[in-house]
């Protein structure tokens, strides 16, 4: 992660920064219809509630929390995300 990030020049990094700080569709979040996972890392910086926000705003949408997980789940956690993902992909 480190490398990774590290070698992300700044600016770049800054810019995508502010393109996701502007970004907010919480108005149209009930416009979406198809099944929705949101998952939670249990020690994200992100709250637990605006995950749960979207989850419940959704049309289908269903929280998953993995457990002992960062911001950055598929690099701590992969197993745990891959099992909740193919759980929820293999739902009709």
């Amino acid at each position: 992660l480190v490398d990774t990030m590290g070698a992300c020049p700044a600016a770049g990094y800054v810019a995508c920064q502010d393109a996701v700080d502007s970004f907010d569709v919480r108005a149209r979040l009930a416009e979406i219809a198809c099944p929705v996972l949101v998952i939670h890392s249990d020690q994200d910086l992100i709250p637990l509630a605006d995950k749960r926000r979207i989850a419940d705003t959704v049309q289908r949408g269903r929280l998953h929390t993995i457990e002992r997980s960062r911001h950055v789940v598929l690099w701590d956690q992969p197993a745990a995300l891959n099992a909740a993902l193919r759980g929820f992909l293999g739902e009709p």
